[in-house]
């Protein structure tokens, strides 16, 4: 257990958030291993997409949360996952106060992915709890167009909630980097789709 303010803020045990990426299955490990599990929403429907939360929810899961790619937000599913998710992510757009009250006008804590010191401070000022700051090491899709570690270092030094970084991470010395340079978590997707 290492206890950060990412931790405190979400309610797991390591400062450790799941990218988007790689099933029911993998989200429930992260979660169970004390990490912020994320569930992708690209595709499923509003049904499936409650299916999956309560079946994490009756796994004991409460750290959990769900990822919405903004071209392909869908209403329907938003207003579940702020009813039945911790947190509430968005991603490739620039942040939207509406969103962010909307989501957490269920309770659900809400953040933002961003790629820029700009949209840092957007999303901070637009009422998000936490914002993931993504380098352009990230796989996936990469709005981040600078290195994350520099990125981050401007983030840290501005923001007034607590910065996830993302892009690139692998290794327990990459985590501990990015936890030195004032990040809260990491985001790492594909070191987990590539581990059994």
């Amino acid at each position: 257990m290492l206890e950060t303010a990412f931790t405190r803020l979400v309610g797991c045990r390591n400062p450790i958030q799941l990218a988007p990426v790689g099933g029911a299955e993998l989200v429930a490990a992260v979660c169970a291993a004390g990490g912020l599990g994320m569930v992708a929403t690209h595709a499923p429907s509003a049904p499936a997409l409650e299916a999956e939360l309560d079946a994490l929810a009756a796994r004991g899961h409460a750290a959990r949360g769900v990822n919405f790619l903004m071209p392909f937000l869908d209403r329907a599913c938003l207003e579940i996952a702020a009813r039945k998710a911790r947190v509430v992510e968005f991603f490739y757009d620039e942040p939207n106060a509406a969103l962010v009250r909307e989501a957490g006008a269920h309770g659900a804590l809400v953040a933002w992915q961003v790629g820029s010191l700009a949209e840092a401070l957007a999303a901070q000022d637009a009422g998000c709890d936490f914002v993931v700051v993504q380098g352009s090491e990230a796989g996936g899709h990469v709005r981040g167009t600078a290195s994350l570690l520099p990125l981050l270092a401007q983030a840290v030094s501005r923001l007034r909630v607590p910065v996830v970084a993302a892009g690139g991470i692998a290794t327990a010395r990459e985590l501990a980097a990015v936890l030195a340079c004032g990040a809260s978590a990491a985001r790492i997707g594909t070191r987990f789709v590539a581990s059994h």
